[in-house]
């Protein structure tokens, strides 16, 4: 009910500017993330018919508010046109301005009613008022009704009517006023991203919009902007910057003199998500920049027909600094990634080609560097785990007759050159299903921000080959390879020239000729399809080619002919040529965010009544501890023992809500309700084919938890409303480079809610330290060891010191606050077999406990690394076969827990005494303990956690007589 409840309460999307583009594409959806803000279900009651009874009182909710289960359908009020009227008054008008603010700020509703009534000519009226206190609140108005209607910016490309009442010979025209806003450094960040956001929306699609705004100093005031302290100017000063650069040729020349390249690499170490995305975003829109006349004069002929021209530009400078944020943890930034690498696999295809086969074929790399490095980051990516992603991977790197584990497939070649910058502003194209707009969850400051993303969009260009027996290409896509045509030509022309005023001309004539009539021919055959095909092959004879070469010879008018012929072939971008062949729905999702919509129905009221009740039900489970009583309960009840339907390999326990999550090593996850003995939902997270899930963790327990799940791919995988509707928020690569062994620990995490701080590592010579509030890597820690991690330990009080065990038996702790080559500040070597688990400040402050295989169990000091100070023999094995399978510590009682092979699970307390042994009876009264698969605490409570091979779950707990 929440989630439709969230999808009905949006309008549909307004009618876009331009027809979206019909190309032969297909559909990618970089994240099939069904985003919901759900609370806990609200009982329905029917209506009492004429002689029923009464229905009764629906029980109090167990969960948060939920949001009303229809849209809010605000009505008009009666006073708008009197604020209207009051506009008119300048001593009440700033009054009206932010009431009227507030009113639109309601929803599209809101701003559809404002707009009937006939607002639209008063405040665009107002464009043209000097007064500075009108400024902000007509920034966000506006602002405000362009998120909702675009349509109302062609207004802006006209002069106030206020503005037309002054002596001024050239009143300046209404996206003036923004641009001096977003210059205006006395204003607030908020009014200035504003600002930005409507220029963007001003130039999205609209060449005449591009052209003013450059011309208004739009380029140079953003690239000031992108250094500012503010994350949300910083991010819209890049989308501007983006929207008035694409395909404006001497836009990307400015930004180029400004080096606004190195000014956006910067960004993408950014804290901020979106302000990363938005930076791809900008320099994807530079690829294709050339170098100042002045700097290529001694470039030869055979640079340009090899396409070797501005490598450095948009191959070493832009492309490679771009690589940065392969491994981001939000899919919004490697989506964004994904498109704008697809411009510069385009723009190199022959030489990423050819660079891929000579690696292939001698493995040693005679191109440059940066090619491989590119191509290295597309592998990655084609493994990514949201798998439309991946698919745009591989098909980029199809282009280059690179293929990623599977069989070959004939190359696909990518879109031309050129390709149409129409796209529609709130809609995607129609090959690409229209994204819900869906609530968006709202977490604590520690948590995942990315988890707010709704579903991702992205259309990827494969137009069909001219091959024999194929269809000839669509005409659309052969119009606009034309211009890239005239664009060879161009640069011949002004080579030539250049070449013979110098005298240096070195390039063989008869060379020359041969690469321009393969050009041609080539050309001629991939415009088959083109309508006016005979009319351009009849331009060309006259031009002197006789359908092999041209009998004219070669020269710089001919070349200048031939580039002035094919003009009005082109498609009627002037703009020089725009490399884009993937388009996503960044720009789209971020205009829906501008206003604080995407938070669905959930008012700020409703946002604080949640938090009270999440507040108050923890205090209401801290209450009903009582620590103090018992700290060495003896667990020897069993109050919970049902079969389920897989064999729990890992488990977790929420701390504040009755609810315990199982996963096996396929896959599926189970959550059950320990109070009722009743499974509440079960799913599968999707791993590939020889994969398993290998840890769980539970994520901001004290407000709407996250089920955090990681695999043996070294992928991790957040979900959200995992106990009734479970949808994935997010996943991400947590270990780039984790060996997949069969018996080996996989993917070992741990999670620190006080600072959101999520450790990985396992199979891997390294522990990764992600940030949840920016989803960056923030620290590298090398272990220095050869033998994999198999259990890691965040202490409880800073969430800077872990501690690892490895496979060989050693324990090492690790500071993540220094650096890589300081990071071990201590170690332990007393092992000898596979440490199951080490636990920091279980008992003090500088205490450590461990656990190995082969039953021993080690108290250590960490300030004296030589022996321990207590040691256990848990188990006397006699058998090599036969060891302890699981160990744990309860992190606030006295209680630790072992579980062995002989089918045997021992309490004990952290002086070592047991405390209680379950063994295994086979009489019918018996009990029956199966070997061990997963053994945990709760964290709060004294309750203990088995899962057995036998597929049976049990709980044990104090007794309470």
């Amino acid at each position: 009910a929440a989630t439709a409840a969230a999808a009905a309460s949006v309008p549909a999307p307004p009618t876009p500017l331009s027809p979206a583009p019909t190309l032969s594409s297909v559909s990618l959806n970089t994240s099939t993330l069904s985003l919901t803000s759900t609370g806990a279900a609200t009982a329905l009651s029917t209506a009492p018919s004429a002689t029923a009874l009464p229905a009764p009182a629906p029980p109090a909710p167990s969960g948060p508010p939920a949001p009303p289960a229809q849209p809010t359908v605000l009505a008009a009020p009666e006073q708008l046109p009197v604020v209207l009227q009051v506009l008119l008054s300048q001593q009440h008008r700033l009054r009206a301005l932010e009431l009227l603010d507030r009113f639109v700020l309601l929803g599209p509703s809101a701003v559809h009613q404002a707009l009937s009534v006939g607002i639209f000519p008063y405040i665009f009226k107002l464009l043209g008022s000097p007064a500075p206190d009108l400024r902000p609140v007509l920034v966000s108005i506006w602002a405000t009704i362009l998120s909702v209607d675009v349509e109302c910016r062609r207004d802006l490309m006209k002069p106030p009517a206020a503005a037309l009442s002054k002596t001024a010979p050239t009143p300046e025209k209404g996206f003036v006023y923004f641009l001096r806003a977003l210059q205006n450094q006395k204003l607030t960040p908020a009014t200035r991203a504003k600002a930005a956001f409507v220029l963007s929306v001003f130039c999205h699609n609209n060449d005449k919009g591009q052209e003013l705004c450059f011309e208004a100093g739009l380029v140079q005031t953003c690239v000031e902007l992108l250094t500012n302290p503010d994350a949300t100017l910083r991010h819209w000063a890049a989308v501007a910057f983006a929207k008035c650069c694409v395909g404006l040729e001497h836009a990307r020349a400015l930004a180029l003199e400004l080096r606004a390249p190195r000014l956006l690499a910067g960004l993408l170490s950014d804290l901020s998500y979106k302000v990363r995305a938005s930076a791809l975003a900008a320099l994807a829109s530079l690829v294709g920049l050339q170098k100042p006349i002045q700097l290529r004069r001694n470039v030869q002929l055979e640079e340009i027909a090899m396409g070797r021209v501005d490598r450095e530009i948009n191959l070493d400078m832009i492309a490679l600094s771009m690589l940065e944020v392969a491994e981001d943890a939000s899919h919004i930034v490697r989506a964004e990634l994904v498109a704008a690498l697809c411009p510069v696999i385009t723009l190199y295809q022959e030489q990423f080609t050819e660079s891929a086969r000579h690696f292939r074929e001698s493995n040693v790399t005679a191109a440059p560097d940066s090619l491989l490095r590119v191509v290295k980051a597309l592998v990655t990516l084609a493994t990514d785990p949201q798998p439309e992603l991946a698919q745009t991977a591989t098909t980029l790197l199809d282009s280059i007759h690179v293929h990623v584990g599977r069989q070959p497939e004939p190359a696909r070649p990518l879109m031309s050159p050129v390709h149409s910058r129409r796209t529609s502003l709130m809609t995607p194209s129609k090959f690409m299903p229209v994204p819900p707009r869906i609530a968006e969850p709202i977490l604590p400051s520690n948590s995942f921000e990315s988890c707010s993303i709704p579903a991702w969009m992205i259309v990827t260009s494969t137009p069909r080959r001219a091959d024999s027996g194929s269809e000839a290409p669509d005409p659309t896509e052969a119009e606009a390879s034309i211009q890239a045509l005239m664009a060879y030509f161009n640069e011949l022309a002004d080579q030539l020239e250049m070449a013979e005023e110098a005298g240096t001309a070195e390039v063989s004539m008869r060379d020359l000729q041969t690469s321009v009539r393969t050009r041609v021919r080539e050309a001629l055959h991939c415009y088959a399809s083109l309508p006016r095909i005979d009319e351009l092959r009849a331009t060309l004879d006259a031009l002197g080619w006789d359908g092999v070469e041209f009998t004219t010879g070669l020269s710089v008018l001919a070349f200048q002919q031939i580039a002035e012929a094919l003009k009005p072939f082109a498609p009627r971008g002037k703009y020089g040529r725009d490399l884009y062949s993937i388009q996503t729905g960044f720009f789209a999702w971020c205009c829906s965010t501008v206003s604080g919509w995407s938070r669905g129905a959930r008012t700020p009221a409703a946002l604080a009544d949640e938090k009270d009740w999440y507040h108050e039900r923890n205090t209401r489970v801290f209450d009903e501890l009582d620590l103090t009583r018992d700290r060495n309960p003896r667990l020897d009840e069993t109050s919970f023992q049902t079969p389920v339907r897989e064999v729990a390999n890992v488990a977790a326990l929420h701390a504040y809500e009755p609810q315990l999550v199982l996963a096996s090593s396929s896959g599926n996850v189970t959550v059950h309700a320990i109070d009722s003995t009743t499974e509440l939902t079960s799913f599968s997270v999707g791993l590939r084919p020889n994969h398993r899930v290998t840890a769980l963790k539970l994520v901001n327990e004290h407000e709407r938890a996250l089920l955090a799940v990681g695999s043996s791919d070294g992928v991790v995988r957040l979900w959200q409303n995992f106990d009734h509707t479970p949808s994935i928020l997010t996943s991400w690569r947590a270990v780039s480079k984790l060996h997949e062994v069969r018996d080996g620990p996989g993917l070992v995490m741990d999670w620190h809610q006080g600072n959101g701080h999520l450790f990985a590592s396992g199979e891997t010579k390294s522990i990764s330290v992600w940030d949840a509030r920016s989803l960056r890597k923030t620290a590298h820690l090398p272990t220095g060891v050869l033998s994999c991690v198999t259990s890691l330990c965040v202490d409880s009080t800073q969430g800077s010191i872990v501690a690892a065990g490895f496979g060989s038996g050693g324990i090492r702790v690790y500071d993540a606050r220094l650096t890589a080559e300081q990071s071990l500040v201590q170690q332990f070597n007393q092992h000898d077999t596979w440490v199951l688990g080490a636990f920091l400040n279980r008992e003090g402050a500088n205490s450590l406990v461990s656990a190995a295989r082969n039953g021993s169990i080690l108290w250590w000091d960490q300030r004296y690394p030589g022996a321990p100070v207590r040691s256990l023999l848990a188990y006397n094995f006699r058998k090599e076969e036969d060891s302890m399978l699981s160990f744990d510590v309860h992190p606030r009682l006295s209680l630790m827990a072992t579980a062995s092979y002989k089918q045997s699970i021992k309490i004990l307390n952290h002086d070592g005494e047991q405390l209680f042994h379950h063994r295994h009876h086979t009489s019918f009264m018996g009990e029956h303990i199966a070997p061990t698969t997963s053994l945990l605490f709760h964290p709060l409570r004294p309750m203990l956690v088995s899962g057995t091979i036998d597929k049976i779950l049990t709980i044990f707990t104090q007794n309470q007589k």
